[in-house]
């Protein structure tokens, strides 16, 4: 669910307890949409998140994050107007979401001046704005100019403005009361339409506790009876909860907002920057995919060509064999074809400018140029089918890729193999391990998130007793079972992982090919993950996400 104000008050909350009276230690911009703020308090150093990303929200993280070598303009002024100072408090605009985190910092004449943080946590609106003791902006993550609302500006020495109301009463308790006297049963819809900083969700929870439920609701608000509460459908997290909901599904206990959210958007936030980051190199593979479809296409029109070859040499040898009854400047010649069994004629075209010798020894030419043609088109053909399947198995790794070290790895191998040129500055290698499955049994099954992971786990990692599993002739991980005999619901297992991980995803009986480690080879001068396998058993599978879910226990 989107932050909503009531959850937002009880983040808000938490924020006072953990981080008021604490020393700012360090600011960093790692990402254009991300601050950190380092807090020292009560002994601990503690990052306070505030992200305008696709999940916008503020709390504190136990994340880290890789920092640019040289700070954004947005991030020096925060460094220079906060660092050193102590957070005083931290509240909430009314309902609203909206956030404002004071802290007292020295100045040059080495008096204690007041300096606020609005953080707006608004979805596409949401911004971080950097206001001086009256109010007047000093400047914002996200400038807005005339140009871009007319209702509000957000530009420096402008003063701050609250977000523009849509109309809606604060959720207090008079107001309640006074809503509930004129809708004595009122719909969610109603409530979300009349109350401020209150979602569909909670409005929904209101209502399903009964006639007073939204005076209920509120009264735990106002309280501040808050407990953490994750929501969960199959073990894995769907949605956040100020406290527990009737209407809401599995629900899980945790001991902070802050933990909770972490949690919730870890996954999800690295998934999506992957996913960013992925894109050019998706976007490059699939242009690299496309030309060796268009190469495909022009080989097989070659192909059809050189199907007429063989006429040519006919035609050339029934010409010299007829050299004597053909007259020079003849437009055609008809000749018993001796290499057909009933002997029929045939019609030779002729040029009339030169001489019958001449005649076939030009169809002698045109056959020799197409069968050299020929012997060409197939090493051609073979090799771009090849390449074909290569970044096949390149854009299947992409769709594993779950962190920027995996991006990093499939980079690497881009440039190795001469699709991308290398950096002018040597980059850290990164390592990634496979994935890693149980199956029912407790048998270990690794899983290759990439090409340099295939090579590692068929040639290095696998002890030659132990199986191996790759899809049938189509692009996919690696797959080893680490056991010398696994038993058949382990390999039926590690079969739907190998047809999981692969092109096949979305296919149903897909066949996996299972060999021992020791009967797989590569080829010399082979592309990183191409290999060759004998003395193979194949099995016929459906991948299975929901069982794939299930079965994962570490991913590194």
């Amino acid at each position: 669910m989107p932050m909503d104000g009531i959850t937002l008050g009880a983040v808000c909350a938490e924020l006072t307890r953990e981080l008021a009276g604490g020393k700012i230690d360090k600011i960093q911009q790692p990402e254009r949409d991300l601050l950190l703020i380092s807090v020292r308090a009560g002994g601990k150093t503690k990052k306070l998140m505030l992200t305008l990303g696709n999940n916008p929200r503020l709390h504190i993280t136990s994340r880290n994050f890789d920092n640019p070598q040289i700070a954004p303009a947005f991030c020096m002024l925060m460094r220079k107007h906060l660092s050193g100072g102590r957070i005083e408090q931290i509240t909430q605009m009314g309902n609203e979401r909206v956030v404002f985190i004071d802290a007292l910092v020295s100045n040059e004449m080495g008096d204690l001046v007041k300096k606020r943080i609005a953080a707006e946590i608004m979805g596409k609106y949401s911004n971080i704005i950097l206001l001086d003791g009256q109010n007047t902006i000093i400047d914002a993550l996200r400038r807005v100019t005339p140009d871009i609302s007319r209702l509000r500006c957000v530009l420096p020495h402008e003063a701050y403005q609250a977000p523009p109301s849509q109309g809606k009463l604060e959720p207090t308790a008079q107001n309640m009361a006074e809503f509930l006297r004129d809708n004595p049963q009122p719909a969610p819809g109603r409530i979300f339409a009349a109350f401020t900083g209150i979602s569909k969700a909670a409005a929904e929870e209101m209502c399903a506790l009964g006639p007073d439920g939204p005076a209920k609701y509120m009264q735990k608000v106002y309280a501040k009876d808050y407990s953490p509460t994750l929501v969960c459908i199959d073990g894995e997290p769907r949605d956040y909860l100020p406290f527990p909901y009737i209407t809401a599904g599995q629900q899980e206990a945790r001991p902070s907002f802050s933990g909770m959210l972490d949690e919730f958007y870890g996954t999800r936030d690295m998934l999506a920057h992957a996913k960013a980051r992925s894109k050019e190199l998706r976007d490059m593979i699939n242009s690299l995919l496309e030309r060796c479809e268009k190469k495909r296409g022009i080989y097989s029109q070659k192909l059809l060509e050189c199907r007429d070859m063989e006429t040519l040499r006919v035609y050339g040898e029934l010409l010299t064999a007829n050299l004597h009854a053909i007259k020079r400047g003849s437009k055609s010649a008809e000749v018993i074809n001796y290499y057909d069994p009933d002997s029929a004629t045939v019609t030779i075209p002729l040029d009339g400018s030169i001489s019958p010798q001449a005649n076939a020894q030009k169809y002698f030419k045109q056959y020799a140029k197409l069968k050299t043609a020929s012997r060409m088109l197939d090493e051609q053909i073979s090799q771009n089918n090849a390449e074909i399947v290569y970044l096949e198995s390149l854009a299947v790794s992409l769709e594993s890729c779950t962190t920027p070290e995996q991006l990093d790895e499939v980079r690497r191998e881009l440039i190795e193999q001469g699709y991308l040129r290398a950096p002018k500055k040597p980059v850290k290698q990164a390592v990634s391990a496979p994935m890693r499955f149980l199956s029912p049994d407790g048998t270990e099954i690794l899983v290759g998130r990439n090409n340099i992971q295939n090579d590692t786990l068929s040639l290095r990692t696998a002890r030659p007793d132990e199986l191996w599993l790759h899809v049938k002739n189509a692009a996919g991980s690696h797959v080893i079972i680490r056991s010398a005999a696994p038993s058949e619901k382990t390999i039926e297992t590690a079969a739907c992982l190998a047809a999981y991980y692969s092109k096949a995803r979305l296919s149903s009986n897909v066949a996996v090919d299972a060999a021992l480690a020791k009967n797989v080879k590569k080829p010399r001068g082979a592309k990183p993950g191409m290999v060759i396998y004998q003395d193979y058993t194949t099995y016929f599978v459906t991948p299975d996400e929901k069982l794939i879910k299930q079965l994962l226990t570490s991913a590194g």
